[in-house]
């Protein structure tokens, strides 16, 4: 995971500043770390891994999926608890790979989801998303005026 996803060199080709690369380098850190705060750390080569109560028929990814590597369900009963790696057609995939349906058809037939359930993935590409919205929440932190009123 690269350190940041932009330099401030970068941010100058599509923001006129007279700010320096200090300055920007601190606008750039605050406004990548909300972007991994609120949707997680930037998209790597390495797999992912989302555990999840079940219980219903579709379960939630933190982040779209490009590939899946494994699915891990626990069940719990009188007799304790049950671990199955579903095969792939023990579910599928919907919504761009953000959720996952149980299938009451497949190898590992269930119609709900177990009690608790780990997807390991590997997570899908959002590189090029990240650095508009970070160009973005930088060009707006910039430009953010705290007084009432400006004259020129």
């Amino acid at each position: 995971m690269p350190a940041t996803l932009l330099t401030p060199a970068q941010l100058r080709a599509h923001i006129e500043t007279d700010l320096s690369d200090t300055a920007l380098q601190r606008a750039l850190d605050s406004e990548e770390a909300e972007i991994i705060r609120l949707s997680g750390a930037h998209s790597v080569a390495d797999a992912e891994t989302d555990m999840r109560a079940g219980g219903g028929k579709y379960l939630f990814l933190s982040r779209p999926a490009s590939a899946i590597s494994s699915v891990t369900e626990v069940v719990t009963g009188f007799l304790g608890e049950t671990s199955t790696v579903l095969a792939s057609n023990d579910y599928r995939s919907w919504h761009d790979g953000r959720a996952l349906h149980r299938l009451a058809t497949g190898t590992n037939p269930r119609s709900s989801w177990g009690d608790r359930i780990t997807v390991v993935f590997t997570p899908e590409n959002d590189t090029a998303q990240r650095t508009k919205v970070l160009i973005d929440l930088c060009r707006l932190a910039l430009q953010y005026s705290a007084v009432q009123e400006e004259q020129v």
